[in-house]
């Protein structure tokens, strides 16, 4: 049946709709939007008008969903629009620019308890239980920082110091920057296409992303950079 496709395509973009406001996450929906928005702009750069096309067919089928299923049903969306209306002392797009700016940028100053310093404070230290097996990283969670290490940069920065900083964030920019040139040197538009949505979340978590603290994105994390490289070699 022709039409299966067609069918299958709309049901899993309600769903993937669906599963992002369902969660009430404003990472999950904002961030979706990011990659999707990153996507469309390599995407646009590669100058495929035939791949634009097909990509604004699905954006306006994107759309379409978001407002039958919110029409249909409400309750679904109702933990984030309540999380979304913000507060009365801050609206929530100055929240949100609030909390990207301080990801990327409050960190650097350290805290009080532990300033910045060349090779940081040890690896591990803030990790789960390390301080049922180490005194010394006992002593530093009764310091009562770990509000301040929620971040991967923040915690990158305590444990390795500007050392780990650079070597780990300049890994993760050699990562970028090379599944990019794999990205360009896909001649099949299929494949393009893919590898495009793949990149838009490689960027976005190897810049933003908590790789270092939370194995499950650092897991989807480099099966995307994976993906590329596949869709680039079968390509090849």
């Amino acid at each position: 049946n022709r039409r299966m496709p067609i069918v299958q395509t709309v049901l899993l973009i309600g769903l993937f709709v669906l599963g992002a406001f369902v969660t009430g996450s404003r990472t999950a929906v904002i961030g979706t939007l990011a990659i999707l928005s990153i996507s469309i702009l390599l995407i646009a750069f590669s100058n495929r008008a035939s791949a634009l096309i097909k990509i604004a067919l699905l954006v306006a089928v994107g759309i379409a969903a978001f407002i039958c299923l919110k029409t249909a049903y409400p309750e679904y969306f109702i933990v984030y629009d309540l999380r979304a209306e913000g507060t009365l002392e801050v609206s929530h797009t100055a929240e949100i620019r609030e909390r990207v700016l301080d990801g990327l940028l409050g960190w650097t100053k350290g805290s009080e308890e532990a300033p910045p310093s060349i090779f940081g404070y040890g690896l591990g230290v803030m990790s789960n239980g390390s301080w049922l097996l180490s005194d010394y990283a006992a002593d530093w969670r009764s310091k009562n920082i770990s509000f301040w290490t929620e971040t991967d940069q923040a915690t990158t920065l305590f444990e390795g110091g500007w050392y780990l900083v650079f070597v780990w964030y300049g890994f993760r920019l050699w990562i970028i920057i090379h599944s990019l040139t794999l990205v360009f040197k896909i001649r099949l538009l299929e494949f393009r296409l893919m590898a495009c949505f793949a990149w838009g979340y490689i960027f976005l978590s190897g810049v933003m992303g908590t790789l270092a603290i939370q194995p499950g994105i650092a897991i989807w994390w480099w099966l995307a950079v994976g993906l590329v490289l596949c869709l680039q070699l079968f390509d090849r």
